[in-house]
């Protein structure tokens, strides 16, 4: 029951939702090989927000964190 095709490697009834998560993976990679301050920006400030809530987040970041486009967000979103 292996397709004809040279390298698929796959089983016929595996085609379909093999080629379905390759479009998925290629999805992902394509937006998690970003500047990481981009990533933030394409997603929910609240959610992203959220992320950074913990009770020393802000103090330990802000005193721990590079100067840059970085730090600069995410402290933007905390104020």
């Amino acid at each position: 029951m292996w397709l004809e095709e040279p390298g698929s490697g796959y089983p016929k009834e595996r085609v379909v939702p093999e080629q379905r998560n390759k479009k998925i993976l290629d999805g992902v990679r394509a937006a998690a090989y970003k500047p990481l301050v981009d990533i933030y920006k394409a997603l929910d400030p609240e959610l992203v927000k959220g992320a950074f809530a913990g009770e020393h987040f802000k103090e330990l970041f802000t005193a721990n964190a590079e100067d840059g486009e970085i730090k600069d967000y995410v402290l933007g979103l905390l104020d």
